[in-house]
């Protein structure tokens, strides 16, 4: 997330723009790996001089969470590497723009028609940066410069963001809505022969 916090500043580097960078992490000084690279402490000491940016590490309830979501204008996610990618679906199911990095898991649902997908490079994982770490592993270093000006075209363009941002909302709601989810599990299970058909059903 330090990534995101130098590209808001670079997207908007005067201290009088109406733009705020709220971060919502986990307290990783109590998780021994959680931040190997200390980029929470930096973010801190550089939201001392910069009031336009708030950290939140309390947890907080799930109903919270999407709270917060809901009221923020677009919601960035600079991630090296993803699952599914809940936040940005969260975030495009409650109707908000989302900018995230084009890897991983959120590109199942994260194009330029849905979202404000991120430019990256390769990087490999070195020793200690992560809990586990093959040989030859790597994940994404999202391209700041591109994540800045994708910021700024959220900011600039809100009829854009907003006609994304539905789409988005569409996308997700109909990809994986619990009856999509359940056809899902259904099929696989019968392709793995888990669960028999049962033609008096």
């Amino acid at each position: 997330f330090l990534a995101a916090v130098r590209a808001f500043q670079a997207a908007f580097p005067s201290a009088h723009e109406r733009v705020y960078l709220v971060i919502k992490t986990t307290d990783y000084a109590k998780i021994e790996w959680g931040d190997s690279e200390a980029q929470l402490k930096q973010i801190e000491k550089i939201a001392t001089f910069d009031e336009r940016i708030r950290i939140i590490t309390e947890t907080v309830r799930f109903e919270t969470l999407m709270a917060l979501i809901a009221t923020c204008d677009c919601l960035v996610s600079p991630h090296r590497a993803e699952g599914f990618g809940y936040f940005p679906a969260y975030a495009m199911a409650l109707s908000r723009p989302v900018i995230c990095t084009d890897y991983s898991g959120t590109r199942d649902f994260c194009d330029e028609e849905t979202a404000y997908p991120v430019r990256w490079s390769p990087s490999p994982i070195e020793e200690g940066q992560f809990l586990f770490c093959p040989e030859g592993s790597y994940w994404a270093e999202i391209d700041e410069n591109h994540l800045a000006e994708r910021m700024r075209e959220v900011v600039a363009n809100p009829a854009e963001a907003g006609r994304r941002a539905a789409n988005g909302a569409t996308r997700v709601r109909t990809l994986y809505s619990m009856e999509k989810l359940v056809a899902r599990y259904r099929r696989r299970l019968f392709e793995l022969g888990l669960v028999v058909q049962n033609d008096g059903a």
